[in-house]
């Protein structure tokens, strides 16, 4: 026989109940561990669209943070959205092909499959709906009525809203996608007409068009009566461009630049020379356009010659009679030695000014 024998305890003992720890068989603790206590998690409406056009595809996605077996419901307002021909939800997202009855508050709201758990609706998401698909607006940086070559020409493209992507099109052939088109040096070949296209997922719209025109950038030409001067003669040069524009014209004697002093002087496109020994050569211009990065190539150069001397003025008589008599003709007949031309001829009597002539009769 087996006894227990019975231990008094004193009256002032208590016991403190211990807490009954579960049960599990080898290798169940692991996989089994004891559940956790938690808040349900938040939905939340993820877009890049807050605002959208007829006919384009938006997606709104109910996003949670744990991963579950969830079942997503979409609401818009109060009413609940359902699959349809223009509404479709796959997962946890609710794809909408819009109309202009769609525009309105979103939200979600997800349920924990097998289980009788269901987040609270998320916050709100906005969408709007154009009416109208404005068309995305082209702009040059410079407008321009045409371009020179070697210049950097460039072309933006913008639509309202977030997401757009942007193709280029010279004609129907396709450039580059992005919303800038640059040509960092202009050539003839790149004349034509541009436009872009703003894509968003499946939707696409077409800006108008832009034509682009560049041309050969103008010749500088010198002009001038003069080929040949004497000391203190002022002779004017002239730089002549065909394209009448805001030029800056700088000037050339051999290769060095001319300037203005007291002998030269530049105004507008004429250089005026109080003519000097020095001045003789060849000169050349060139010409800037103001506020661009267009400059012509040098001209062709002009010759001018400074004869070292006053020109030495010949006064003939015809006849050559040493004496006249009344009723006779007479003729008077100035040159200059030098062989020079474009002289006007001042006749005098007795330091009185008779005539001025351009022949030299």
């Amino acid at each position: 026989m087996v006894s227990r024998t019975s231990v008094e305890r004193p009256a002032s003992m208590s016991l403190t109940p211990v807490e009954a720890k579960p049960t599990f068989l080898d290798g169940d603790e692991e996989s089994h561990p004891p559940p956790e206590k938690g808040d349900l998690p938040e939905a939340q409406v993820q877009s890049e669209w807050t605002e959208a056009f007829l006919g384009e595809k938006v997606s709104l996605q109910c996003m949670i943070p744990i991963s579950e077996n969830w079942i997503y419901k979409w609401f818009k307002g109060s009413e609940n959205v359902f699959s349809s021909d223009e509404r479709s939800i796959k997962d946890n997202t609710l794809t909408l092909s819009v109309k202009s009855g769609y525009e309105g508050e979103y939200a979600c709201q997800a349920e924990l499959k097998g289980r009788t758990v269901t987040t609270a609706k998320s916050k709100t998401h906005l969408l709007t709906v154009h009416d109208n698909t404005p068309k995305p607006d082209i702009t040059k940086h410079r407008w321009f009525d045409f371009f020179y070559t070697g210049e950097k020409v460039q072309l933006g493209c913008n639509m309202s809203g977030d997401g757009w992507k942007y193709d280029w099109y010279k004609g129907s052939k396709p450039l580059i996608t992005d919303p800038t088109f640059n040509i960092s040096s202009a050539s003839l070949s790149d004349t034509g007409v541009y436009h872009c296209k703003a894509k968003r997922g499946d939707f696409s719209v077409d800006s108008e068009t832009l034509r682009v025109q560049v041309q050969d950038l103008p010749e500088a030409r010198v002009q001038s009566e003069w080929t040949e001067a004497f000391p203190d003669e002022k002779v004017f040069l002239q730089c002549v461009i065909s394209v009448s524009e805001n030029w800056i014209y700088k000037w050339f004697k051999g290769s060095e630049n001319v300037v203005s002093s007291d002998e030269r002087s530049i105004k507008d496109n004429t250089l005026t020379l109080s003519v000097k020994s020095g001045h003789e050569g060849d000169y050349a211009c060139q010409a800037e356009l103001k506020g661009r990065t267009v400059t012509t190539a040098k001209s062709k150069t002009y010759s001018l010659t400074v004869h070292g001397s006053k020109p030495t003025v010949i006064l003939k008589q015809d006849p050559p009679y040493p004496e006249i008599y009344t009723g006779e003709q007479v003729k008077l007949i100035c040159t200059i030695k030098e062989k020079t031309s474009k002289w006007q001829y001042q006749w005098q009597k007795h330091s009185v000014l008779n005539h001025l002539n351009q022949n030299c009769q």
